[in-house]
């Protein structure tokens, strides 16, 4: 039996450096952007990123793209 798949939506996450921790390593904090075009290019993600993070209190550590994707049987 076969397994395919279906992209059913992207998310562009932001990982922000939100201080230091009790344990005195950073704080990163995860700011989660649903929506994102699945015909986007890494590039333009990641310069949508680099806009956001302009608009953001803290400092940009990190950029992640996740797919929510279904799995079928065929």
């Amino acid at each position: 039996m076969a397994v395919s798949s279906v992209t059913k939506g992207m998310q562009l996450i932001l990982l922000l450096e939100d201080g230091l921790g009790t344990d005195g390593k950073k704080k990163i904090r995860r700011k989660v952007y649903r929506g994102v075009s699945q015909t986007a290019s890494q590039q333009d993600i990641y310069e949508t990123a680099a806009a956001l993070a302009s608009l953001q209190e803290h400092p940009l550590v990190g950029v992640e793209q996740a797919a929510q994707t279904q799995l079928f049987q065929v």
